[in-house]
């Protein structure tokens, strides 16, 4: 009867998940009660089941079927499990709700779980693959020894272990102190000035050692970590800033902004916080926002702007070309500046279409009254193309890559222009 209601509630979910509405995951959960001094026989079998139902189903949405298919075993139907990244999640929940003993009848049961998880349809497209698919892999977890999960598909495994590892890696990152910040020069190439810094965020963990930001960055936004990390990258930021001015050597520092940021309305005073805190002078402060950002909610995101503005900071829209704003954002959002996306920089002049595109956004730029800074430059040649565009402010590895703040102070010192 579980099985026959499963079949059902699979064929519509496919059938959903066919349309590209939503994904479809299948979980295979294998239990084992693992016996202790004065344990006994252990719990009944029906009431252990019963209990172990109501247990599991806490790890769940509504919207998921559970289902036992034999003793101390079940089946999770998951309809919004998107390429396996909210399955471990859930598998995860199920290891850990496990990992202390349920009570059943007045008793402590201490049970060791193992998860298998199967994807429609790279894992199979009928029920019965993905049932096997994933027990496959809840026995190969289990043969492991138990509090384990595992993917029918050995790459997807690979994928979701090392999101896991590195979500569960970054809660405390901030109180850790394994964040740096590395600084990538802006050169303004008609006399070698340096004209700004980007401040670009890196991690390392004793663990996993050098985490690649497009890895990272992402799992911070989604955690909601993203906030309590860009208020460290702001006030960081703001205190280098203040010490080169301190120097006699003031550069402009450009902190990345996320959406997360600007939507919870706290940018503005955390802005502030680093301002006052670091005693920068706020001309020296830029942020700087992608076009998802303006897309999101455009009007809350001006009046937060516009706060920021009256600050005396100057506020970037980074990656142009390569979101979905319009013209319309560009026109209605105030800022000062626009940052040519280097995958419009590669190939200058030779790519006839990259070309094209840099010079309707330098001449863009022209007509706004807009800075332009270009990102990614490493030739000559992509210099020299920008440079008969007016593009005159560049950053990229032509001259320098990012560096610590100790390593840029070298730097300068190298180029006393700079």
């Amino acid at each position: 009867m579980d099985l026959e209601l499963l079949r059902e509630r699979f064929e519509l979910a496919a059938h959903a998940a066919r349309r590209g509405g939503r994904g479809l995951a299948v979980l295979a959960i294998r239990l084992e009660q693992r016996k202790s001094p004065g344990s006994g026989n252990g719990a009944p079998e029906a009431l252990l089941e019963a209990c172990l139902l109501e247990h599991l189903a806490g790890c769940l949405n509504r919207v998921d079927t559970l289902v036992p298919v034999e003793p101390l075993a079940f089946v999770a139907l998951l309809e919004r499990a998107e390429d396996g990244p909210f399955a471990v999640h859930v598998a995860d929940r199920v290891v850990q709700a496990l990992q202390r003993p349920v009570r059943v009848n007045g008793a402590d049961v201490d049970l060791a779980a193992a998860v298998g998880i199967s994807v429609f349809p790279s894992d199979g497209e009928t029920l019965d693959e993905l049932l096997r698919g994933a027990d496959t892999a809840a026995q190969a977890a289990q043969a492991s020894g138990g509090q384990l999960f595992g993917f029918h598909s050995a790459p997807m495994s690979e994928r979701a272990g090392r999101r896991l590892a590195l979500e569960r890696a970054l809660v405390g990152v901030v109180e850790r102190n394994e964040l740096r910040l590395e600084y990538q020069p802006q050169i303004d190439t008609r006399d070698g000035r340096l004209v700004g810094v980007e401040a670009l965020l890196r991690w390392h963990t004793p663990r996993l050692g050098w985490v690649s930001p497009g890895e990272f960055v992402p799992i911070l936004e989604a955690s909601g970590q993203i906030e309590e990390v860009g208020t460290w990258v702001l006030r960081t930021a703001c205190s280098q800033a203040r010490t080169w001015e301190k120097d006699g050597k003031p550069c402009r520092v450009s902190a990345n902004v996320s959406a997360r940021q600007l939507r919870d309305g706290e940018l503005g005073e955390a802005v502030r916080r680093a301002l006052d805190e670091s005693g920068l002078m706020p001309e020296l402060l830029e942020l700087e926002l992608t076009e998802s950002v303006l897309v999101e909610n455009p009007a809350s995101t001006r009046e937060v702007i516009d706060g920021v503005r009256r600050m005396g900071v100057r506020v970037a829209l980074d990656g142009f070309g390569t979101g979905y704003a319009s013209l319309a954002y560009i026109r209605h959002v105030p800022m000062d500046a626009l940052k040519i996306d280097r995958q419009f920089v590669r190939g200058l002049p030779v790519d006839a279409q990259n070309a094209a595109i840099t010079s309707a956004i330098t001449a863009l730029a022209r007509s706004l009254r807009l800075d332009l800074v270009a990102e990614g430059v490493e030739t000559e040649a992509e210099e020299e193309f920008l440079h008969s565009l007016q593009c005159h402010v560049v950053q990229g590895y032509r001259h320098a890559r990012p560096m610590s703040a100790e390593l840029l102070g070298d730097w300068r010192k190298q180029r006393p222009w700079a």
